[in-house]
């Protein structure tokens, strides 16, 4: 009864909290987004709704039952039938369509779980085991909600898709919630479809679509949404890995859940610790000038920059990216890369009840776990997920395939104590891996141009020290922790089966923790051998290999972190409490970057004069284009009228546009293509099978928009516009920078004024001409 009565009191608290960050969260939003906010939110309930059975599935034996992952399943599994029909034209890409596809996959895991109940005869102990983690689930619920508000309140100081990667990640929105078929159109490339990694803008966009909500709000939501879940991922990944460790607090498992939530979300590299905060205080306590003043951006710059060299990385991570607000593919795939990192905990978990049960005489499940291990639901999920990657973020698809084999064939070395055994299980399940996952991506592989397949060796190594910067304490955590168990599993026989003496006495959770932690290694050392070639061969060859094998690690690494410092922490050594004490403190000091990152990036966010909104576009309304005082409220009337008037798959002609730069502004606010946009990522898409001259579609675009800008010929013009079936011209301030004569006149604007109807001229800047919008006559 007094059990009772403390959780009553407990979840008494948390309905507290809960009802007050509602009422402040209404107050403190404007609210229409404060109303988008929780119309968000509510779809992420329908989601855990239609999540749950799958959860089940997945994660019975987690003690959470991996509650936070409903949610991710709950749109991935919907969104990629809604992708599958979509592509086959079977169903057009709407918002009751997106709806229809939540309910079938709703309708059917929980028939299959009503299934298993029934089948398994368990229908009681299933009834008493969820009702014992009703508690639990309210409370993750509650703290998942407060996240989120927080974290959207942030970002309502600085909303703005106007920087970075963000007119091509919300480019891609808007093209694909115009679409009714995928692939979409390519935005920047009139008359192409996208040859991207696109499925996660996708998924992104169809919970957009299902919540009919703008992709104005919608991309920002997606950002808040998948930063949440990226924490609690986290968290739970922890927490269950913690929980089947044998830790004697119950406690211990919230603590590193909560370690592996700052890691993943919250924390930067050493770097911050020694630039913002050591160096500083050097220079202050001995009287030293310095000119340098630390940036949040300087942590994933250092390489390359600092010293100055030629070869120029970026070693970017969760928390940086989510700062930056692009939504870009590897910040997408995150979610999806834990959640194949706790069904590949899941799959640990099990192997350990198996090796349970052989170690008390039932050798006679080596033949049973011989059947289940080649066909289940794990590795259906996997070979999934691992499909989901060759859509989403290719690079993560090769990553985790490693990671995939490399805990399958050790949890199986456990299991059948010889490498023959393992290695022939491996095989068995690389060919169900690579079926699943080549027959869930195909829809996409048969359209797609592979972009970059060639490896070569480095060129340039990075200096030692600052390898030892960036990557140096999670090295040396994982590295300690190895020298840990090696001693407790002393002593080993030094014979053929060393390893395999050496694995048997880990346990399930030590194994696990121990492969994340030296793939995490192995990612840091790999592009310090080989790197994978793209456009940028002959300047900063390593920049993206750098960039997305060590960002990997730093997700592993973080997942290390919560593990590894509570286990040393927490540890009967004196030694190992004293090092896991130090270790801890150093990792809690890189969790400081948030602050410096968040008030740098969106500015003072105690002071609610600076609060903007959560909509992406409103920048539009008070901001500059990269031309001096020259605002955007020209293009933005535009986009307004374009929005609310042309065809969703009009084709309109404006400035060929600078990768990085505010040009295409109208092709990226409103969904539809333009002839040629921005030029470097084309070219990077376009650069078929590791091609990397310059794209002759792009050229010869180039060369069109050129002539439609400058040609008196009104033949040549109208043979252009029908072959481009060019429905609008823009000519604004853009287009004259780029086209116009000393007058600032298009040689040819006359001509052009003369083929259509100006549906909409503006001036809101005073300049010497005005911006056109024409609307090509139909019967040109």
């Amino acid at each position: 009864m007094e059990k009772d009565n403390k959780k009553f009191i407990v979840n008494g608290i948390f309905l507290f909290i809960l009802i007050n960050a509602i009422v402040i969260a209404h107050q403190s939003f404007d609210i229409v987004s404060f109303t988008f906010v929780m119309k968000w939110y509510a779809i992420t309930l329908l989601f855990t709704v239609v999540g749950f059975p799958l959860s089940l599935l997945l994660f019975g034996k987690f003690e959470d039952k991996g509650y936070i992952f409903t949610k991710v399943l709950g749109f991935l599994i919907p969104g990629y039938l809604m992708w599958l029909l979509s592509s086959m034209h079977i169903l057009k890409f709407s918002h009751t369509n997106t709806l229809i596809c939540l309910i079938v996959v709703g309708v059917i895991s929980y028939a299959l779980l009503i299934f298993r109940i029934i089948k398994n005869k368990k229908k009681d102990e299933f009834i008493t085991d969820i009702k014992s983690k009703l508690s639990m689930f309210y409370k993750l619920e509650v703290c998942f909600l407060l996240l989120f508000l927080v974290v959207c309140y942030v970002k309502a100081f600085n909303p703005a898709a106007n920087s970075t990667e963000k007119y091509m990640d919300y480019g891609f929105m808007a093209v694909m919630n115009n679409a009714d078929y995928m692939p979409s159109n390519d935005l920047w490339l009139a008359g192409e479809k996208i040859n991207y990694y696109y499925f996660g803008h996708y998924i992104c966009t169809y919970v957009t679509k299902l919540a009919n909500i703008d992709v104005n709000f919608g991309y920002n939501l997606s950002i808040t949404m998948l930063f949440t879940l990226m924490c609690f991922s986290a968290f739970s990944i922890v927490f269950n890995l913690l929980h089947y460790s044998n830790v004697k607090h119950k406690k211990i498992p919230y603590i590193g859940g909560g370690l592996s939530l700052l890691a993943v979300g919250f924390a930067g590299n050493f770097h911050y610790v020694i630039y913002n905060l050591i160096i500083p205080a050097f220079n202050t306590i001995f009287h030293i000038d310095s000119n340098y003043h630390y940036s949040f951006y300087d942590s994933t710059r250092y390489i390359g920059y600092n010293p100055d060299r030629v070869d120029k990385v970026i070693h970017e991570f969760p928390n940086f990216s989510f700062v930056l607000g692009d939504l870009h593919s590897h910040v997408i795939n995150i979610n999806f890369v834990l959640l194949l990192l706790a069904i590949l905990l899941a799959f640990v978990l099990n192997k350990k009840e198996i090796i349970d049960k052989i170690n008390k005489g039932n050798m006679d499940i080596r033949k049973e776990a011989s059947v289940k291990n080649v066909i289940n639901a794990h590795n259906i999920f996997i070979g999934l997920l691992l499909g989901i990657f060759k859509m989403t973020n290719y690079w993560d698809f090769p990553i985790y395939f490693v990671v995939v084999m490399l805990i399958c064939f050790f949890s199986d070395l456990i299991v059948y104590k010889t490498a023959k055994d393992a290695t022939l299980m491996c095989i068995f399940r690389l060919i169900i891996f690579l079926c699943v996952s080549s027959l869930i991506s195909l829809p996409f592989t048969l359209l797609f141009v592979k972009i970059a397949s060639k490896i070569a060796l480095v060129p340039f190594r990075t200096l030692f020290y600052q390898l030892v910067v960036l990557w140096g304490l999670p090295t040396f955590l994982v590295l300690y922790y190895l020298l840990l168990t090696i001693v407790e599993s002393l002593p080993i026989k030094f014979n053929k089966q060393i390893i395999v003496n050496y694995v048997s006495k880990l346990s399930a959770t030590d194994l696990y923790a121990l492969i994340i932690g030296f793939c995490a290694i192995g990612l840091v050392i790999a592009p310090e051998i080989i790197y994978v070639v793209d456009i940028y061969y002959d300047s900063i060859p390593r920049f993206n290999t750098v960039f997305k094998f060590t960002y990997q690690s730093f997700i592993m690494f973080g997942l290390c972190y919560g593990y590894m410092l509570v286990k040393l922490r927490y540890s009967e050594g004196r030694v190992n409490c004293i090092v896991g004490k130090v270790l801890l403190i150093m990792f809690l000091l890189t969790c400081c970057y948030s602050y410096k990152a968040v008030f740098e990036w969106f500015g003072d966010i105690t002071n609610k004069e600076n609060y903007k909104s959560l909509d992406a576009r409103q920048f539009l309304e008070y901001e500059d284009l990269d031309y001096d005082g020259i605002s955007t409220r020209d293009n933005l009337n535009v986009i307004n009228y374009i929005n609310n008037n042309a065809a969703k798959d009009a084709v309109i002609l404006e400035a060929v546009g600078d990768s990085f730069s505010s040009n295409n502004q109208i092709s990226v606010f409103t969904g539809r293509q333009t002839l040629v946009g921005w030029t470097g990522h084309e070219w990077l898409w376009r650069s078929k099978n590791s091609s990397f001259d310059y794209p002759e579609i792009l050229a010869s675009h180039e060369d069109d928009v050129n002539i439609l800008y400058h040609d008196r010929d009104v033949e040549t013009l109208i043979d252009l516009i029908h072959n481009y079936n060019i429905q609008y011209i823009v000519i604004g301030y853009t287009e004259r920078v780029k086209y116009s004569n000393d007058d600032f006149l298009l040689e040819n604007e006359d001509i052009l004024l003369s083929l259509g109807e100006v549906v909409l001229e503006s001036n809101e800047n005073e300049a010497k001409e005005p911006t056109y919008l024409i609307k090509i006559n139909e019967d040109l």
